[in-house]
């Protein structure tokens, strides 16, 4: 939601620390509720995938079972950008000890039915990136709406087969 409004709307919010990642305290949160077909205008590509992303992401689609709480950290370190944290689960990447081995790794993989991260087999180098000029082992805050548009392209795909894959195995 950040990455799309300042990509839209300009320099909406203020940056602190060396990695210039958006303030949580800025009082930018309440002109950009009172003004929100300003700052997402409706007919804007981006917006229309960021609101398709919003209700698909708070779905089950959207949420993973982590095997350790310490893991919750992705979120800052990367972004929420999950190739770089399924990235880091594989061989000697940081998240790599609370699953002991990548045959561990896959099972989670599997168990919670993340196979569309992947391209065929699964291991560290076959994670598909979600912007095309990246790889799986980077991530970087955009700020490029092609960028921000390709990336909620991609999500709103994987959230999609992921929820049908959930649903079929339920039953």
């Amino acid at each position: 939601m950040k990455m799309s409004l300042k990509s839209i709307a300009g320099d909406t919010f203020s940056y602190k620390g060396n990695r210039r990642t958006p303030s949580k305290e800025n009082e930018c949160f309440k002109d950009i509720i009172e003004n929100i077909n300003h700052y997402l205008p409706p007919e804007h590509a981006l917006v229309k995938e960021l609101y398709q992303f919003a209700e698909l992401a708070s779905t089950r689609s959207n949420v993973m079972r982590l095997p350790s709480r310490q893991m919750q950290k992705r979120g800052f370190f990367y972004f929420d950008q999950m190739p770089k944290t399924l990235y880091e689960c594989f061989g000697e990447g940081r998240f790599n000890t609370y699953f002991g081995s990548d045959n561990a790794v896959k099972e989670w993989v599997k168990e919670e039915k993340m196979e569309i991260f992947f391209d065929g087999s699964i291991s560290r180098n076959t994670i598909k990136p979600l912007i095309s000029r990246m790889q799986a082992s980077d991530c970087e805050w955009l700020k490029e709406s092609d960028d921000i548009l390709e990336m909620l392209v991609q999500y709103n795909e994987i959230l999609h087969i992921r929820s049908e894959a959930l649903l079929r195995s339920k039953v």
